[in-house]
């Protein structure tokens, strides 16, 4: 069999066949067993290297049997990360962090015995960026009352009665009744994680924007086809028509101008044709943004928790170690350095964070 690699077919369409194949009750086992080789020779080649090899010759135990030396097992790892992206976003590398299987990367990677990690990710700041450039009153008002924004979308996109209880239309008594009547299966039902189409439209310039992006692979890979996300796409943006009108006039601003800049100031100067540039400086306003709004925290938790390790960023999250011990005492210096409102676009939004501590 042909070994696969990065140049063969790409995995989000088999991941569609497979998906059209289950719609007509068929399945395919050669087409599952692809996916799996594919999938063990990702994690082999990524990222089970830096875990699983010998420290010294960079081999598996089972191609160490002609070596001189004795097979030594690594037994910690030291990622290299570096704020060089264009857009302040850190790249975490060797291995690369950020890209690994969340499962995989906890059932290897530990703290250190009598340590735990503070772990923190900003809620939706992305969103809420844009909600305030867009003057969206109304998703500017979801975010600060805590509301179910995904679920409260999804019924504004298919026209369906909204929950009496907006902040947990899932779980809570006073939504039973809207459960039974919209047969709505929680969090993981399709209509909301449909809406979620929301966060692959803010950057393009229509629903095409969906095509290929992080959002489409995912969805796929959870049996979603790419057509009935496009379709997705195209009502959100139908829903927000402020959000494409502050779109094309900050697309406008940048390409005319070449230049775009954070909330922070920060500068970026932009090239290429005009939607090179008009895609860019958007992207940088919003997602540079996120990045400026991590940088000031880590440096803050720096300077107030010398002690802290930071272990690696992500675009909008980061894990510390520190003394188990420490914890509790710290962890409100964790929270005052991320959790800041901002003036945006003359609108008030708040940096909060989901946050978990983990320990051994």
């Amino acid at each position: 069999m042909k070994r696969l690699t990065k140049n063969s077919t790409a995995e989000k369409d088999l991941l569609e066949l497979k998906t059209r194949l289950a719609s007509s009750g068929q399945e395919s086992l050669f087409l599952e067993t692809v996916l799996k080789h594919r999938s063990l020779h990702h994690q082999f080649t990524q990222y089970l290297w830096w875990y699983g090899a010998c420290k010294k010759c960079g081999e598996y135990p089972f191609f160490h049997n002609n070596k001189k030396h004795n097979f030594i097992q690594r037994d910690r790892i030291y990622p290299s990360f570096l704020p060089t992206q264009v857009s302040g976003r850190w790249s975490v590398t060797n291995p690369p962090k950020i890209t690994e299987n969340k499962e995989f990367r906890d059932s290897i990677v530990k703290p250190d015995v009598g340590h735990s990690w503070i772990c923190w990710d900003l809620d939706a700041i992305e969103a809420k960026l844009v909600a305030a450039y867009a003057d969206d009153e109304t998703d500017l008002g979801i975010f600060e009352n805590g509301w179910d924004i995904h679920t409260i979308t999804a019924c504004k996109m298919l026209n369906l009665e909204q929950p009496p209880n907006l902040v947990d239309p899932h779980t809570s008594y006073e939504c039973l009744e809207w459960r039974a009547k919209l047969n709505w299966k929680g969090k993981e039902d399709e209509r909301r994680i449909l809406a979620k189409s929301r966060y692959a439209v803010l950057y393009g310039f229509d629903e095409k924007a969906v095509e290929g992006s992080t959002y489409e692979n995912e969805m796929v890979k959870q049996g979603f086809s790419r057509t009935k996300l496009k379709q997705a796409a195209r009502l959100f943006l139908q829903l927000k028509p402020g959000l494409v009108a502050c779109k094309n006039k900050w697309f406008e601003e940048c390409a005319r101008t070449k230049v775009a800049r954070t909330i922070f100031g920060r500068k970026r100067i932009l090239y290429g044709n005009w939607e090179t540039r008009a895609k860019d400086g958007w992207n940088h306003m919003i997602q540079g943004t996120v990045s400026d709004i991590l940088n000031i925290a880590l440096i803050e938790i720096d300077q107030k928790v010398p002690d802290a390790i930071l272990l690696w960023p992500s675009h909008d999250a980061a894990k510390h170690q520190i003394l188990t011990s420490r914890v509790e005492e710290v962890l409100p210096v964790f929270k005052n350095a991320v959790e800041k409102t901002l003036i945006v676009n003359g609108h008030k939004i708040k940096t909060t964070a989901t946050w978990y501590i983990r320990h051994v």
